[in-house]
Parts: structure tokens; C-alpha cells; sequence
């Protein structure tokens, strides 16, 4: 779907997705909104995620915990 030139138009004219994918242009987006923002994220202009940053096991042992708990309160009144 992001190879094929009528897929990429599908993407950014019909379904008007900001493409995730160097093989757009801005040119190739028709709504000014979305042209703006693409544009704005090809120039580098953003904060990575964060929370792909955590280690492997750290959602699971710091927040997982907190939540079973959370959850049997809630259930257990």
C-alpha cells in the first residue's frame, strides 16, 4: 500500500493520513493540516518516545503490579 502510486494516493487523498514513510512527498498530500505537519516532522522537529525507552521487564515489574492491585480493589469493593 505504500509502494504502489494509486495506494499512496488512496493514503493521502481518500483516507487523508500523514504517511509514515520517507517515500511521500508533501507535495503528494492534499490537505493543507496534514502537509503542515509532515513537513514539520521531516525536519526533524520532534521529542522521541519515551516509553520505548524503558528496559525489557520494566512496564511489567513497576506498573503491572500497581495495576493487579488497583483492579482487585476495584472489583473487591
Amino acid at each position: 500500500m505504500y509502494t504502489d502510486k494509486e495506494a499512496m494516493k488512496v493514503v493521502t487523498d481518500e483516507m487523508e493520513y500523514i504517511p509514515a514513510y520517507t517515500n511521500f512527498s508533501a507535495d503528494s498530500i492534499s490537505d493543507p493540516t496534514s502537509k503542515e505537519i509532515f513537513n514539520y516532522l521531516s525536519e526533524g522537529n520532534v521529542v522521541p518516545w519515551m516509553h520505548n525507552q524503558y528496559p525489557d521487564g520494566y512496564s511489567q515489574t513497576q506498573f503491572y503490579p500497581e495495576f493487579q492491585i488497583s483492579k482487585q480493589r476495584y472489583f473487591l469493593g
